[in-house]
């Protein structure tokens, strides 16, 4: 039996989508208070990067920014992968190797 991502093993969890222009730290509180490590960075209906405690740790804390003064759009990953809710974790594991 092939399991699909959503809603198989994927259940019960809202995706956080933001604005490009949101600030690093309005990002952050709004991860911390929803206890996840990554927020998808959207312009209008279109998925554009992803910010995650991987990017706050490497782009912002070591590079010393302010995080109040920096954008998610400068220190997103741009253009992640992804895969469709229909996809199966087959799909996912493959285009992860």
């Amino acid at each position: 039996m092939h399991r699909k991502i959503v809603p198989d093993i994927v259940r019960d969890q809202e995706l956080a989508i933001v604005s490009e222009t949101l600030s690093v730290i309005d990002a952050v509180r709004l991860m911390a208070k929803r206890r996840i490590g990554a927020v998808m960075v959207a312009a209008g209906d279109k998925l554009t990067g992803i910010f995650t405690e991987r990017d706050l740790a490497t782009k912002v804390v070591a590079a010393e920014l302010d995080p109040a003064k920096v954008s998610l759009a400068q220190v997103m990953t741009r253009n992640p992968d992804s895969i469709s809710p229909d996809d199966t974790a087959l799909n996912a594991l493959e285009m992860m190797q």
